[in-house]
C-alpha cells in the first residue's frame, strides 16, 4: 500500500507502508533509481530526489552538479528539494540548505552591520524548495532565501528567477511583511503559494513565467476558492495544487499538459504532489492517481 506520493520533475516516487520506497519516468541521473534501505519521508526535486531515513539522516540520489544529492547526516523531520537545492528541518526546527543557491541570506542587522544567517536565527515548521526556498518559522511568518543579499531592507527579502527568456537570472523582491499567520508554503519556478491560519491560499509573484516583475496575487488564478478549507499545497515549474479537507483537489497556473486538470469524479484525496508537467494525488485507500504529461513515464501505472 502506497502512503506518500512525490512528484518530481519528470519522474515520480512513492513510499509504501513498509517504509521502501519506488520510482518511475526519467532517470537521466538515476533519480528513480533509490536506495533499498527504509524512509519516512521522501520529496522528489526536478533532477535529484531526497528522502529521510528512518534513523533521522537525509539521503539523496540522482543530479549532483551542484552538490544538491550530497548526503547531511542529523535527525530531520522535513526535507525539499528543487531544482538545484534541497533543505532540511531538523528535530530543533532548525534548517540547512545545500547545493545552489544554497545560502540562507537573512535580513540586515543594523546593530551588527552585517547579513543575519537565516540557519542560526530560525526555527522552522515547514520549507519547500523550488527555484528559491521559502520556509515558515514557529511564529507563522514566511521567510524565503536564495543565497544572495539583495536588499537591506528587513520587510523585502531576494528570491531568484532564471528566466528562460533573454531575461536571464533576474532577482525579484516581495513584500514579505504581509506574509505572516502561515501555516505551510510552497515555491515553484516564478511564484510562492501559502496556506493561512485560516486555511485559505494566497499566492504572490509572476503572472507568468516569463513575467519582468512580481506583483502581489489578490486571488488565485483558474477559479480557485481562496475560502476552501485547504490543508495542503504543492508547486510544479509553473503550476500549483491545492487539497481540500473533504478531498478534491484543485489545480491552477500551466495546464498545457493537463497538469493542471485533476480527473473528474469523487477522490478521497489525503495528500498531493506536483512535478513540472505532472501532478499525483494519494487517496486514503492507498490508490494513486496522476495525470498530466506522461513523456517520461512519470505516471506510471497510475495515469488517468
Amino acid at each position: 500500500m502506497i502512503v506518500e506520493v512525490a512528484a518530481g520533475g519528470y519522474h515520480t516516487c512513492v513510499r509504501y507502508e513498509d517504509d521502501t520506497l519506488d520510482c518511475w519516468g526519467r532517470n537521466d541521473y538515476s533519480q528513480a533509481n533509490p536506495p533499498t534501505t527504509t524512509y519516512k519521508e521522501i520529496t522528489a526535486g526536478y533532477f535529484h530526489t531526497c528522502a529521510i531515513a528512518t534513523e533521522g539522516d537525509v539521503d539523496c540520489w540522482g543530479d549532483n552538479g551542484n552538490g544538491q544529492s550530497v548526503p547531511q547526516e542529523g535527525d530531520f523531520t522535513k526535507v525539499s528539494a528543487g531544482y538545484r537545492t534541497s533543505c532540511a528541518v531538523s528535530t530543533d526546527g532548525s534548517p540547512v540548505c545545500w547545493g545552489s543557491w544554497s545560502g540562507m541570506a537573512g535580513p540586515w542587522d543594523e546593530e551588527t552591520e552585517e547579513y543575519l544567517d537565516y540557519g542560526s536565527i530560525m526555527s522552522l515548521t515547514d520549507v519547500d524548495v523550488g527555484y528559491s526556498s521559502c520556509g515558515v518559522d514557529e511564529e507563522g511568518v514566511l521567510h524565503c532565501w536564495d543565497g544572495e543579499h539583495h536588499t537591506s531592507d528587513t520587510n523585502l527579502y531576494g528570491i531568484h528567477y532564471s528566466g528562460l527568456s533573454s531575461l536571464g537570472a533576474i532577482y525579484y523582491r516581495i513584500p514579505f511583511s504581509a506574509y505572516d499567520g502561515v501555516v505551510q508554503t510552497a515555491v515553484g519556478g516564478a511564484q510562492v503559494c501559502v496556506i493561512t491560519e485560516e486555511a485559505t491560499v494566497e499566492c504572490f509573484g509572476a503572472s507568468s513565467w516569463d513575467s519582468a516583475w512580481w506583483s502581489v496575487l489578490s486571488s488565485i488564478p483558474g477559479g480557485t476558492s481562496t475560502t476552501s478549507d485547504i490543508i495542503e499545497i504543492d508547486a510544479g515549474l509553473s503550476h500549483f495544487c491545492a487539497l481540500d479537507s473533504t478531498g478534491p483537489i484543485s489545480c491552477w497556473g500551466d495546464d498545457e499538459d493537463g497538469q493542471s486538470s485533476p480527473p473528474a469524479g469523487f477522490f478521497d484525496y489525503i495528500q498531493v504532489s506536483v512535478g513540472i508537467n505532472h501532478s499525483c494525488g494519494l487517496e486514503a485507500d492507498g490508490n494513486l492517481v496522476c495525470w498530466g504529461s506522461n513523456d517520461e513515464g512519470q505516471l506510471g501505472e497510475y495515469g488517468y
